[in-house]
């Protein structure tokens, strides 16, 4: 008698996104310990909320929490990229001094405000040499800092925040090409943070899905 093969065998599984969301936040808590986060994130949450969004437990507190650090970063990136002055606790942004505002952030702003007025379109913007300019200085300087390690590894929190994003991007829009590339991206932060199981078993899944567009 002939055996058929089972059409059980033609199933690809694809890999949770939630579970895969938890164990990489998970291991950005992990890589980051000692690092000051937790004190950070104790600001705003309690101390044992912090514990479990750092294990990966409390997913949404930690979606926002990191996001929340991560602006925080990006906007001390910017003031050392750019000379902005950031308001102190007793002004308001108009009141902060900007004498010494980069050239680059005036075009900025005026490219804006003529978009925000109608003047410019999406595509006029993406195009502007203004972005080229300010993403060109914001890489030079991430290359300045990263010769401090403190520096780094704060950039280094950056980079995975951005992956995360990436993925819940990806994970809400269906986008298929961008939920592949956050998962390859995340895989030596699941190794470096011990993670061996999703380490395994996000790339056996990468390799099955290569396969599978091919």
């Amino acid at each position: 008698m002939k055996k058929t093969e089972s059409d059980i065998k033609q199933i690809v599984l694809r890999l949770g996104g939630f579970h895969t969301e938890m164990s990489f936040l998970g291991s950005i808590g992990r890589l980051m310990a000692g690092s000051g986060l937790h004190e950070v994130l104790e600001t705003v949450y309690a101390s044992n909320a912090v514990n479990h969004m750092l294990s990966g437990k409390a997913v949404s507190r930690a979606v926002r929490g990191f996001m929340m650090v991560e602006n925080a970063l990006h906007i001390l990136l910017m003031k050392e990229s750019f000379r902005v002055s950031l308001p102190s606790a007793h002004e308001t942004d108009t009141e902060a001094d900007s004498s010494e505002c980069d050239e680059i952030v005036e075009k900025a702003c005026e490219l804006y405000d003529r978009f925000v007025a109608g003047e410019e379109t999406t595509e006029s913007v993406e195009q502007s040499s203004i972005l080229s300019e300010i993403s060109t200085k914001l890489v030079a300087t991430k290359e300045k800092l990263c010769k401090s390690r403190t520096s780094s590894l704060w950039l280094n929190f950056c980079r995975m925040t951005n992956i995360l994003s990436k993925f819940l991007i990806a994970e809400r829009t269906g986008n298929w090409d961008l939920h592949l590339s956050s998962i390859q991206e995340m895989l030596p932060f699941f190794v470096a943070a011990g993670h061996n199981l999703y380490a395994k078993s996000a790339y056996v899944y990468l390799s099955m899905m290569q396969r599978l567009r091919n």
